[in-house]
């Protein structure tokens, strides 16, 4: 596993050891959603999500960086917008929820790596947001990290295979999941000749 998914897989545990049951889920994810996935994540509030943003390269030998990871929170309560920022006795509120968090990872020592800072705290309005009756709010950290030196080729196997199933936007059926083997618009299948 890389550095990169190890850190990640830290800072989820982390953030499950703090939440416990407070919240429906604690997850990695991607930077960027698809809609279903979006759809998904807001029925499940309370969660929080984790995702790596980016990497600005410092100055010095090796591959030396400062990566960048947003903390997702995502909250939800019937009673309305103030309830789901500021949270009630049943049901953890999305300022708590970055609050707790950044709490927690800010000077936190990811071992082997270096330790966190939170870079801020930012609202991700959105009107998508308030019509699902959701509020999210994300922490950005910043860790400095130095990534390994690369794969040995000689490690991986030969590339033999490739196959793809293409699905054509225009045929109109490209909503996740996608379409099994028999239902793709086309499928590819090149094996490459071992010499």
């Amino acid at each position: 596993m890389g550095t990169i998914a190890a850190i990640e897989n830290h800072l989820v545990a982390q953030l499950r050891a703090l939440f416990g049951d407070r919240v429906r889920e604690v997850e990695s994810g991607p930077a960027q959603l698809s809609e279903g996935e979006l759809e998904r994540i807001l029925r499940v509030a309370p969660a929080v999500y984790v995702a790596f943003l980016a990497g600005r390269r410092e100055v010095g030998p090796g591959i030396k960086m400062v990566g960048s990871w947003g903390v997702y929170a995502v909250a939800a309560n019937a009673a309305g917008e103030q309830a789901r920022r500021h949270g009630d006795a049943r049901t953890i509120g999305a300022y708590d929820l970055v609050e707790l968090a950044a709490a927690q990872l800010d000077q936190h020592v990811v071992p082997d790596v270096g330790t966190i800072e939170v870079r801020e705290i930012t609202n991700l309005f959105s009107a998508a947001f308030v019509r699902h009756g959701r509020s999210v709010y994300a922490v950005v950290l910043d860790l400095p990290m130095t990534l390994p030196a690369g794969v040995d080729p000689s490690t991986l196997a030969d590339f033999a295979t490739f196959h793809a199933n293409w699905d054509v936007p225009a045929h109109g059926n490209v909503d996740p999941p996608l379409p099994a083997d028999a239902d793709a618009d086309a499928t590819d299948n090149v094996t490459l000749e071992t010499v």
